[in-house]
């Protein structure tokens, strides 16, 4: 089958957050809030309207948006008034760090604006972690896929992972994870459930891609470009470069890509913008435009992420529920064979 000809974009700049899950100890709740403290995080609370600007880069997010677009009941769950009242607890951290992600053949600059640590009940959390790719010269769609699809790998298994460094402040680290867990949320996996991160977040939330976090995106292209259904398959897939530092999508048939996002992709705005929702992503990708992409933006960072972050929440809790009962019945199971 002939391969289908990718037409290379340029991006004006692409803003990626990567969401990590991972359980607590039991009885850690009091103890991981003065961590957050001591190194630096702060309570997000919706009346602190000096944070609209403060964790976003150029951005501004609007907290009166967010508060409006839930119902008041889930208000409650996600923006509590005070740590003594239930709910998720956004610790928010600003950074404004620059980095670059090196592999075989590429540099990828990129910045770091700032990162979260969330607490929830059933002593699950989540850290997040706000980058953008905001190019002084050109960079392809391709660079920015790369970046997003080797980023998010905390433990690599294959040579292509292993090959992936991250540079900052001067340091070398061998992939993200080091990079995640030494520097951005140095000391948070003393607090993690079992004796490693690989035992809190590998084993009880199987249904997450192995030892890789979640990826929201949105990127806008140049004005002068123009999104075809490759490149939204694409974004959704996260088909950057080969090996040989060339753009690659991983199917050949364009019929099924056109079927695909009528299945997955929502195109209200197509031409110019498309959401893509898989398990493993939740993206957007559009033209840029003075208006339009502050205005995604402040979505993107504001009730998107939060709608993301509750439905995360929502299926982990879930598992975790239906795993415990898995375990009891086998308890059962064992002593009734026994007797």
């Amino acid at each position: 089958m002939q391969q289908i000809d990718i037409q290379e974009k340029k991006i004006d700049r692409a803003l990626f957050q990567f969401v990590f899950p991972f359980s607590l100890k039991q009885g850690t709740e009091s103890t991981i809030s003065s961590f957050f403290k001591k190194s630096g995080f702060k309570l997000f609370q919706l009346n602190q309207l000096e944070d609209e600007c403060a964790y976003y880069g150029d951005f501004k997010v609007s907290h009166r948006d967010m508060e409006a677009y839930y119902l008041s009941f889930t208000n409650k769950i996600l923006f509590p008034h005070s740590e003594k009242e239930k709910g998720l607890h956004r610790y928010s951290k600003p950074l404004n760090i620059r980095g670059k992600l090196i592999t075989d053949t590429e540099c990828i600059p990129f910045q770091i604006h700032s990162v979260d640590l969330t607490t929830c009940p059933y002593e699950l959390g989540f850290l997040t972690i706000r980058t953008e790719l905001k190019p002084f010269t050109s960079m392809s769609l391709s660079h920015s896929l790369e970046f997003a699809d080797r980023f998010r790998v905390l433990e690599p298994r294959t040579r292509k992972d292993s090959s992936t460094k991250i540079e900052c402040d001067g340091k070398i680290y061998k992939g993200a994870g080091e990079f995640v867990f030494n520097n951005l949320f140095e000391g948070l996996s003393r607090f993690f459930e079992g004796d490693s991160k690989e035992n809190s977040y590998f084993e009880t939330f199987s249904f997450f891609e192995d030892e890789r976090m979640y990826v929201q995106s949105l990127v806008a292209l140049e004005k002068n470009e123009k999104i075809d259904v490759v490149d939204v398959y694409r974004m959704g897939s996260l088909c950057g470069l080969t090996v040989e530092g060339k753009p690659y999508v991983h199917a050949n048939n364009l019929p099924y890509i056109q079927d695909y996002l009528q299945k997955h992709a929502y195109q209200r705005w197509a031409p110019s913008t498309y959401f893509l929702i898989e398990e493993h992503i939740f993206t957007c990708i559009t033209i840029q435009d003075e208006r339009t992409t502050p205005d995604l933006a402040n979505q993107f960072y504001g009730e998107f992420y939060y709608g993301l972050v509750l439905n995360l929440f929502h299926k982990i809790v879930l598992l975790k529920l239906a795993n415990t009962y898995t375990e009891l019945n086998i308890e059962k199971d064992v002593k009734e064979m026994k007797n």
